[in-house]
């Protein structure tokens, strides 16, 4: 295989899907081809400096650091919230940073280096042909719900995919749906696009009450005894429906099980919060704001179901996490949700409240119910590991 080059240096602490997409494929492609590369912050990381650069993304996070006290998340985290509030300073930013980056690559790909791009830090151009590259698509929401993005960044997305379309590289996404979406939109090759599903991580599992007990106390959470929704504040995640469908439930019920929700303020989400925080008055709703990644596995063990109706995603990670928990879950019933949850929940329309609520309902008072999900689950999550995404992305490498 010839030599690889990955850019890190938009992949910032603490990690969302994306980031732990690259940083799990970098770790598992390495083991399988020792002459990789990673840019960050001017300088390229080999070999056991690579593994160290990668070990520091983990430690963000954890019960003793925080993004903010470590050197990548301190530095890129205060850098990007200055240079964002600058007109045009996003695509100077950009501009800057593949300049940076192609200065650092040029003797690597001189030698026929592939140059992965993992978050559309490098726009396709024409006159790189030569170049052994591939990039990967995450998902296509740009197009297909552009009013749940800054308008910059649905103009940029645009122009990366078109530029796409013009050249040759090798795609990448993470679900057939995605592959579709390439297809139909921007009219690219089916021929060109590989699928390779992403995994979650082996923290993820089945946990009793006393393993849960840290996590779970602080929050005033009982185990087995709440729904979760893990999700940013924002309209693509439909979380105005999941509140419709819950509010809906028996008042027994609501006070048995509170929802509980998990995630980030996004794009577009201030009425959200304002309805949340009238649950949240009334105790029926807990919103526990960014959770951090050590404390999510024992946060899905817990609960009683898992809530997920996104009206669009490109994957859809959080639900594949309560599935390989063994947490009873109720997703879309279209797209990349349907294809990864693959008959291990339960599938709904995401614009249907009446069929949300009864299905919620139905879950929590079937126990039978509650024992099959939780099998069916934990089998269709064996389909997904790290190790797998990097043996598939590896394949296509060897085409290049």
């Amino acid at each position: 295989m010839k030599p690889l080059i990955y850019n890190l240096s938009r992949i910032r602490p603490p990690l969302t899907g994306v980031g732990r997409y690259a940083i799990e494929l970098i770790r598992e492609v390495s083991k399988q081809q020792p002459n990789t590369a990673a840019a960050k912050g001017g300088k390229l990381f080999h070999g056991v400096a690579l593994k160290r650069l990668l070990a520091s993304y983990d430690s963000v996070g954890d019960s003793n650091n925080d993004a903010n006290d470590l050197p990548i998340g301190r530095i890129d985290n205060r850098f990007s919230k200055v240079v964002g509030s600058i007109p045009m300073s996003r695509s100077l930013y950009r501009a800057a940073d593949n300049r940076r980056f192609n200065k650092l690559a040029k003797p690597l790909i001189a030698d026929d280096a592939i140059h992965h791009d993992l978050n559309y830090a490098s726009p396709p151009s024409a006159n790189n042909k030569s170049r052994p590259s591939v990039c990967t698509v995450y998902d296509l929401s740009n197009v297909v719900c552009p009013e749940t993005h800054p308008t910059h960044r649905v103009r940029y997305l645009n122009e990366y995919f078109q530029s796409l379309a013009r050249v040759s590289s090798k795609v990448i996404t993470i679900s057939n749906a995605v592959k579709s979406d390439l297809v139909e939109h921007f009219g690219i090759d089916e021929n060109r696009i590989h699928v390779t599903h992403l995994a979650a991580d082996n923290s993820f599992r089945p946990m009793s009450q006393d393993e849960c007990a840290d996590v779970l106390q602080p929050c005033d959470l009982r185990h087995k005894h709440y729904v979760l929704s893990v999700a940013t504040l924002e309209p693509r995640k439909n979380l105005a429906r999941v509140l419709d469908a819950y509010d809906a439930l028996t008042t027994e019920t609501k006070q048995r099980f509170p929802l509980v929700l998990a995630g980030t303020i996004g794009w577009k989400s201030s009425k959200l919060e304002q309805r949340i925080d009238r649950l949240q008055s009334k105790g029926i709703v807990k919103q526990l704001g960014y959770v951090p990644q050590y404390k999510l596995p024992k946060l899905y063990a817990g609960a009683a179901a898992f809530v997920y109706p996104s009206l669009y995603e490109g994957f859809g990670l959080p639900l594949l996490e309560a599935m390989q928990s063994g947490c009873p879950s109720i997703t879309s019933n279209n797209g990349a949700l349907a294809e990864v949850a693959g008959g291990g929940a339960i599938l709904i329309d995401p614009t249907d409240v009446e069929e949300l609520a009864y299905r919620l309902q139905q879950v929590l008072s079937d126990t039978g119910l509650q024992d099959n999900l939780h099998q069916l689950s934990l089998q269709r999550a064996k389909d997904f590991t790290w190790s797998k995404t990097a043996r598939e992305t590896c394949k296509v490498y060897d085409r290049l």
